[in-house]
């Protein structure tokens, strides 16, 4: 796998061939190209060391909370993205159930991938899917009672592992971060489609 963390120093200055034919630095297209992403740079510090450290210590929070995932994972005996998977129909489990598309919005994967792990995870008793009753196109998932009833087994381990790593955060405080923690994800995946743009 290709570590994009630390491209090369020269990168700015690559030479890319614009929609006109022109030719002009990575930087300039970047730019160029922001309108069609939906990236829209309103001012702020964007090239502060601050915002640096920011990815990295994401990086580093991901990694932990990869580890715990495969914890959890483990106890409900299914694969990391399964229980991903899980989780998100957890949270967004009203009603009649969760579409694929919503789901591989919220895991941030192709819906061919939700599709599959959820076929698996329904031969295993632990995901319900149906046709929706207002599109047939339309297939809804939801946790089955099993899965409830396994992941209500693990509730305490979750709840003291979600205390450790909020407690010293009042209501208020993480509030105020959270919003400001999904404008972040949010402009993350507007560069994302941005960085798309370009071929390697």
């Amino acid at each position: 796998m290709k570590d994009r963390r630390s491209p090369p120093a020269s990168i700015a200055d690559k030479p890319i061939i614009n929609p006109r034919g022109e030719e002009s630095s990575s930087a300039t297209a970047f730019q160029a190209m922001m309108p069609k992403a939906g990236v829209n740079i309103k001012g702020g510090a964007p090239h502060s060391p601050d915002a640096e450290r920011f990815c990295w210590d994401m990086i580093t929070i991901d990694a932990h909370l990869a580890e715990i995932r495969a914890y959890l994972a483990g106890k409900l005996k299914v694969s990391v993205p399964q229980w991903v998977l899980i989780s998100v129909l957890e949270d967004r489990g009203a009603g009649e159930g969760v579409s694929v598309r919503e789901v591989s919005k919220c895991m941030a994967v192709d819906a061919s991938f939700v599709t599959t792990q959820s076929k698996l995870l329904e031969a295993k008793g632990l995901v319900r899917r149906v046709q929706s009753s207002t599109d047939a196109r339309v297939i809804l998932m939801s946790l089955s009672q099993v899965a409830r009833d396994r992941i209500e087994a693990i509730s305490g381990e979750r709840g003291s592992i979600r205390d450790f790593m909020f407690g010293d955060l009042d209501a208020d405080t993480l509030k105020t971060f959270l919003k400001g923690l999904a404008q972040v994800r949010d402009n993350i995946s507007r560069a994302s489609r941005l960085v798309s743009l370009f071929p390697l």
